[in-house]
Formats: structure tokens, C-alpha cells, sequence
């Protein structure tokens, strides 16, 4: 049902009675409701452009732009024409001038409005309630957020509806939890997530959804990343949009078990003006502005964040500066076309990154040590890492007819990444050695793009949207001959205390550059949205999917030479029973890229393992209870095999070998329980097991590596009644033992991290100044995040956020 047809769904006067004030005097008999709006209303003036039109439409399109509720008879309403309302106005103001000459009058209480007529009688007979106020992620809606951008080439889903299950980190929660402090620490709120990576290193986009990990689990407006290391900065996102599903249909190939969309902020009618001044670690000192508005007509509008960080944290020798630059501007060209348009550049500077570690000789009988202390230089302090990122991106919307709609977009990116860091070898004496590497002049660039269209039409009483189209993608690095180089550091080194030795000072990255690799990947695409009543639903497509690859040497001739292709369905069927409640199953195909392996560690670094063919299954149920989103799904995934194979010298090489099987369950919960309590989070319960290795029969029926049975998450958050504007914040996140070798040999301890901290908002009436205070891993537990690197330590950050 679209936004206009809902202004004709006639309600009971019990529903219409929790959209209005509870003065006698708003008493609606019959009513209809349409949800339109995207924040509350403020008194803070508009830039309005409403044509001469009739006074509903007018009054639909002021409630789409202010967030207002507005009751009004429909009779008063019905056949009157409303005069243009132009400029720079205040809400009311605005909404008296739509009235003009008509008779009628408006009352404002709070973030709601009656229209009468001026006898003053607001006793109505039917009731057209425009613009409820919706679920937009804010702490009053519970963090909770009615629709998804996208999923796939599929638009206007809601959350509840949708047959996947996903989770959405809203603005506010990862302004709330300060995620824009801690690159990818995000993601360790989500229950279906499990982080390999510390944040101390500028990696995002490594771990697994469901067991299931691999290239391109980063997505920037629906377009694949195929690389790890870019999203090291969330300033220019308005929200992420987590899908625990097999999604190789939605996005063609290089799909993983799930993706992170990262959706753009984009222009608003409102105002955006605010400041963040900060501490996210140690003693750095952290900055954003965020600037937005539109041009008084309402055609141009444009959103602008710059933010830095600069200072050491807690750990030792450690520093982090940072900086980011990004801006995305709407052009309204005419009624039926829109034109979106973004661009950022940033930089990452990390003086001592964490070392990574692994059993010497690559002995299963080597066990990992109890976890030092990761506030300690276990690796070098001339260690670091530096990467630039530019992109670019167009989206182009048109809609050609009433029922045809043509999506359009465009994305360029370039990461340029230098580094030198260690592996640490675990000796069987408990002692340890250091390998150095050291990458320079190391370039990936990535562009990708699609042309979708959207139909819709009915055969007989069944509504459909068909969306066909075509999308791409491209990767290619180019580095230097001599980018890479590896050396042993003098000495042992012993766990109770760290070692320091002198940098070894490669000469590297002086050479002319060259193309090792390129990789095309394409993706055409049919699929039907299908609504046969209002309670069954369903989701069918097919996609033909192709691959190809090449690898060069140093001389610029091809050495290896890859082509691939395969159809892939998809389908899911959806019931609705109840208005709350939606119970669904789908099932899904993708032929997945092969691992991008990336890392100067790995002997093969730069190969792109064949692709190869997942399947998932996946049946479902979503409940609207109260305040508060429920989901449960039991899952089902065959995939292939990778693994890395430690070559005994702090070396590894990856491998794709075998079948997989994982399969569990998931729930999520997100909203507000009680008045004013509100969480986010949920439990993963999952068997991941080899099921098939011919190179190593040894491996079948053991447990994945790296792979945790059980996930439990939860944050949760309490305004404190007594003390207006005052919350406070915390979380428990629970992950079990993972095995660190194939023979499940090398068993990690799970491990416990508890969250505090407080939000205060100085309720100032134009200009509130919020306040907030977070503290991660409280007791300061030592574990292992994975089998290669420490968890973090205790993190205390603070900020203080005006808007004006």
C-alpha cells in the first residue's frame, strides 16, 4: 500500500484516539490516517514549496515536510483548492497561510494539529489524521525504523514485512553509543555479528554473519565494496542497515552470508545544524560538524560533514589522527526527476598497530596463552598504518509514469594503503617471534554502478512490482613491483613483558607500478514484489550472474585467467495473519566471488580464490508487540570452504577447499519495553560444520574455525523519571569459545564485556546541548576477539553534541 492509498484507510475512532491529544475536544468518530513525516516538529522555520492545489494535497505535503500531526473533518476539507505557501515559514505559520480564505482555523498542541472551522467547534464527525508520526529510529520510536532503504534491487519494504532478517542501526543509536569514535564497533552490537578484528585496527568489514564470513560485506548505498579497509569513518552515514541473509541474488556476485548497506545522509527540508566536540580513546580529541538545509524552493538541498581526531589512546606507543571531509546534494530537476549527488575524502593515520598472532610451524598442538594485556605493545612502536579513501557517487531517479520508475546509480572509489606491522609466532615454550611486513605504494580501486526499473501493474485483483535491470562492479590494484617485504626480527620474545628492537628499514615501494589484478563482475536481475491480499505476499527472481579475473606479473603479462557464470534464484513467500504479526520462508542462491585475499601475511596475497555457488534457507516470523519489534528465524547455509593455511613462518596461504554447513537460530528485539526502557539486541545459536574436505578428511565434521556457537547481545537504555533529559546507558555481549585450528585442537575461551554510561540533554528550547558518557568493557576482561588478535581493553568516551 502506498503512502497515498493510506489516506483512505478508514480507521475506528480507538485507533485514531492514540494519534491525538487527550483533550475532550479531539474526539474523532471514524478516521483515516496517513504516515508521512520523518521528525518531530519544532518551531524552527521551513523552507516550504507547496503549489496551488487541492487543500488535502497541500495539507499531505506539509505534513510530509514538518513531522505535524494533523487532524481535520473531511468534509471541511473535500473540494477546497489551497493557495501556494513559498519561503523560509514556521509551521503554523505555514499551515494558516494553506487556510487562507477558507473559513477553517488551526489549534497546535504539541506535535499535533486541529483544524476546524473558526466557530471553534472541534467536536468532528470523520476525522482525516495526516502525518503520525514514524518509526525513524529516534530513542522515542525505541530505535526502531519502519522501512528499509533497500534490499537488493527491492525498495519500500517494511522492516516487519520484509522476508530477511535485518537489523538497522538508526542515527541516533550510533550517536547514542558513540560509533563514530571506534571504527566498525558497531557491529559487535548486533547479534548475529561476530568481529574478528580489534578496533585498534583499521579494518572494518572482517567477521562473519551466521558463521559465514568473505569479500564485499560492505555496502555503500546498496553498491558492493569488494575490499576490506574502507568504511573507517560512519560521519557520512544516516544509518546502517545489517542483513544476516545469504544476499549473492540481491547484490550479484561477491555477496557473504550477510552485508552492512551504509546509507547516505541525505538533504532535509528541516535544517540540520550540530556540533560534536569530544574524547573517544585515551587522550584524542575528536571533532564533527554536520551542516544541512535546502534552498527555499525545495529543489536544492545539500547535507556537509567535516570531523577529525587527533592524540594517543590507552594503549602504549599508540596514536590515531584522522580526518574527513564529505558532502551529498539533492537537485530536484522537475516533479518527476531526481538527481543525488556525493563525494568524500578522508584520511587514517595510526602510529602502532596491534600485531596479529598464531601458533609457530602452524601446530595444532600449539595453544593459544592466556590474554595479555592488551594496553601493552605487543608488536613494534614503528609500526603503522596510512590510508587515504576519495570517492565519488550519482544516483538518478526518474519516474517515467505513473507505475514506471528508472534507478540509476554510480560509485567510484580509491584507497591508496600503506602499513608495516607484526605476526607474532606462539613457540611451544610460550615465547614468541616477530615478523615484520611492511606494505607501500599498495592502490585498490573499485567503481560499480546499476540501471534498474521498477513496473508495477495488476493482473486481475494481484498487485506486482517487477524490477529488472542490470548492475557492475570492478576492482583493480596496482602496486608497486616491489611492495611488499617480510623479515624476521632478531630474538625471541617472552609474554611477561615486550621486547622492542630497532626498525629494520626496508627499502620498498620504489619501483614503477604494475596490475596484478582486475576483476569484473556482472549481474542481470528480474524480480516481482507480489501482493495477493492483504495477508500473502511474495518475493520471486532469478539473476545471471558472471565472473571474471585476471591475474598479472611484474611485466604486465597475464598469468592467470578466470571466467565464470550461473543463474541464481531466489523466492520467499510471506503471511500476515495479523496486522503485528508476519511469518515468512525464503530461499536463496548466489555464485559467490571467491575470497580477495588480502594481507602481505599470506603467500597467495592478491588472489581471488574461484568462485563458487551458496545456498541458504530460511524460515521466519515478525511481531510488533507494543513498542517493540521481535524477530525469529532458523536458518540453513551450505557454502564452500576457505580457510588459511599457516605455513610455519609466519606465513599463510588461502585455501578453498571442501563444503560447510551452518546452520542455527536467530532473534533480534528492538524497541521500547516499558516507557522510557529501550534495548537492541538478541542471540545467535549456531552449528557451523565441515562437512566435506578431500585434501584433509581429517577436518570433516569439526567445527569452523573461528566460528562462535553462541552470540548473545544486548544494549539497553533507561530515562530516569525523576531527572528530565537524563539516561542511563549500558550491555552485556556474550561470545562463546572458537576452535583457532582445523582439528579443533586450539580451543579459545569465550568470553563476557559489560557497557556503562549516561546521556544528558540540557533541555534548552532552540539550541539543546546532549551530553554523553560511554564506557566499553568496564571490568576490563583480557580475551582473545578471534584467533588472531586481542580483544580490546576498558575505553572510556565522552562528547558533548549542540544543534542549532
Amino acid at each position: 500500500m502506498t503512502q497515498q492509498d493510506a489516506l483512505f484507510t478508514i480507521l475506528n475512532s480507538e485507533q485514531n484516539m492514540n494519534l491525538l491529544p487527550t483533550s475532550p475536544n479531539w474526539r474523532p468518530v471514524a478516521g483515516l490516517v496517513l504516515s508521512l513525516s520523518t521528525a518531530a516538529v519544532e518551531a524552527e522555520p521551513i523552507n516550504f514549496n507547496i503549489p496551488v492545489q487541492g487543500l488535502g494535497e497541500s495539507i499531505k505535503r506539509f505534513a510530509q515536510q514538518t513531522g505535524l500531526t494533523v487532524a481535520v473533518d473531511s468534509a471541511l476539507i473535500a473540494g477546497r483548492t489551497a493557495p501556494a505557501v513559498q519561503g523560509n515559514l514556521e509551521p503554523e505559520a505555514a499551515l494558516k497561510q494553506l487556510l487562507a480564505g477558507s473559513g477553517l482555523t488551526v489549534s497546535v498542541q504539541g506535535n499535533h494539529a486541529l483544524i476546524s472551522k473558526q466557530s471553534g467547534d472541534t467536536h468532528l464527525k470523520e476525522v482525516a489524521v495526516v502525518g503520525q508520526q514514524p518509526l525513524d529510529g529516534s530513542p522515542e520510536a525505541g530505535y526502531r525504523v519502519d522501512k528499509i532503504t533497500a534490499v537488493g534491487p527491492f525498495t519500500n519494504l517494511k522492516l516487519q514485512d520484509a522476508p530477511y532478517s535485518m537489523t538497522i542501526l538508526s542515527k541516533d543509536f550510533l550517536d547514542n553509543t558513540q560509533a563514530y569514535a571506534t571504527p566498525g564497533g558497531f557491529a559487535d552490537k548486533l547479534p548475529s555479528y561476530q568481529h574478528s578484528y580489534t578496533d585498534q585496527r583499521p579494518i572494518t568489514g572482517v567477521g562473519n554473519f551466521r558463521g559465514i564470513s568473505g569479500t564485499a560485506q560492505q555496502l555503500i548505498e546498496g553498491l558492493p565494496l569488494l575490499t576490506t579497509s574502507n568504511i573507517l569513518f560512519l560521519e557520512p552515514y544516516e544509518r546502517v542497515e545489517a542483513m544476516s541473509s545469504v544476499s549473492g541474488f540481491m547484490y550479484g556476485i561477491g555477496g557473504s552470508g550477510g552485508k552492512f548497506n551504509y546509507v547516505l545522509k541525505r538533504p532535509t527540508a528541516r535544517p540540520v545544524n550540530n556540533i560534536t566536540l569530544g574524547f573517544p580513546n585515551g587522550t584524542s580529541f575528536y571533532g564533527h560538524a554536520e551542516l544541512g538545509g535546502m534552498r527555499q524552493d525545495g529543489r536544492l538541498g545539500y547535507r556537509f560533514n567535516i570531523a577529525g581526531q587527533d592524540g594517543d589512546t590507552r594503549v602504549d606507543d599508540q596514536s590515531v589522527r584522522k580526518f574527513l571531509v564529505s558532502t551529498a546534494v539533492d537537485y530536484q530537476i522537475s516533479d518527476w526527476a531526481l538527481l543525488q549527488l556525493d563525494g568524500a575524502y578522508s584520511n587514517y593515520h595510526q602510529n602502532q598497530l596491534p600485531p596479529t598472532w598464531n601458533p609457530a610451524n602452524g601446530d595444532s598442538n600449539i595453544h593459544h596463552p592466556s590474554a595479555p594485556d592488551s594496553t601493552k605493545n605487543w608488536g613494534q612502536p614503528w609500526t603503522y598504518a596510512d590510508t587515504s579513501t576519495g570517492s565519488v557517487g550519482a544516483n538518478l531517479k526518474l519516474d517515467l509514469s505513473k507505475n514506471i520508475t528508472s534507478r540509476s546509480s554510480l560509485r567510484y572509489i580509491d584507497t591508496p594503503y600503506d602499513s608495516i606491522y607484526i605476526s607474532n609466532s606462539i613457540q611451544p615454550n610460550g615465547t614468541y617471534t616477530e615478523l615484520a611486513l611492511e606494505l607501500k605504494n599498495y592502490d585498490r580501486s573499485q567503481w560499480g554502478g546499476y540501471q534498474l526499473f521498477d513496473i508495477k501493474f495488476n493482473t486481475f485483483s494481484i498487485s506486482h512490482t517487477l524490477t529488472i535491470g542490470f548492475s557492475g562492479y570492478g576492482y583493480q590494484e596496482e602496486d608497486a613491483k616491489d611492495y611488499v617485504k617480510t623479515g624476521l626480527l632478531p630474538g625471541v620474545f617472552s609474554l611477561s613483558t615486550p621486547r622492542y628492537v630497532s626498525n629494520p628499514n626496508f627499502v620498498v615501494g620504489t619501483q614503477a607500478t604494475y596490475v596484478p589484478t582486475e576483476i569484473s563482475l556482472h549481474n542481470w536481475i528480474a524480480g516481482d514484489q507480489i501482493e495477493f491480499n492483504k495477508q500473502w505476499s511474495a518475493i520471486v527472481g532469478a539473476a545471471y550472474s558472471s565472473i571474471e579475473q585476471n591475474g598479472y606479473n611484474t611485466d604486465g603479462a597475464m598469468t592467470s585467467h578466470y571466467e565464470a557464470g550461473a543463474a541464481t534464484p531466489t523466492a520467499a513467500l510471506t503471511f500476515k495473519p495479523m496486522d503485528w504479526l508476519t511469518t515468512y520462508v525464503s530461499y536463496g542462491e548466489g555464485l559467490q566471488q571467491g575470497l580477495l585475499v588480502s594481507g602481505a601475511q599470506f603467500t597467495n596475497n592478491g588472489a581471488v580464490l574461484p568462485p563458487y555457488l551458496r545456498q541458504q534457507t530460511e524460515l521466519g516470523a515478525k511481531a510488533t508487540l507494543g513498542n517493540t519489534l521481535l524477530s525469529l528465524a532458523l536458518f540453513n547455509i551450505d557454502s564452500a570452504l576457505q580457510y588459511s593455511v599457516n605455513n610455519g613462518n609466519g606465513t599463510f596461504t588461502y585455501k578453498q577447499d571442501g563444503q560447510q554447513q551452518n546452520q542455527g537460530i536467530e532473534t533480534t528485539i528492538t524497541g521500547e519495553l516499558m516507557p522510557g526502557f529501550r534495548v537492541l539486541g538478541g542471540f545467535t545459536f549456531l552449528d557451523a560444520t565441515v562437512t566435506k574436505n578431500a585434501s584433509n578428511p581429517a577436518y570433516v565434521g569439526k567445527r569452523a574455525v573461528g566460528v562462535a556457537e553462541q552470540l548473545v547481545k544486548l544494549t539497553a537504555e533507561y530515562d530516569l523519571p525523576p531527572v528530565r533529559g537524563l539516561t542511563l546507558t549500558g550491555g552485556a555481549y556474550y561470545t562463546s569459545d572458537i576452535y583457532a585450528d582445523q582439528l579443533n585442537l586450539d580451543r579459545i575461551d569465550g568470553h563476557t564485556t559489560y557497557d556503562a554510561g549516561l546521556r544528558y540533554t540540557v533541555p534548552l528550547a532552540k539550541h539543546p546541548i546532549t551530553f554523553r558518557l560511554n564506557a566499553s568493557n568496564i571490568t576490563d576482561n583480557r580475551y582473545w576477539l578471534g584467533a588472531f588478535t586481542l580483544g580490546d581493553s576498558l575505553r572510556i568516551s565522552g562528547s558533548a553534541q549542540i544543534n542549532f
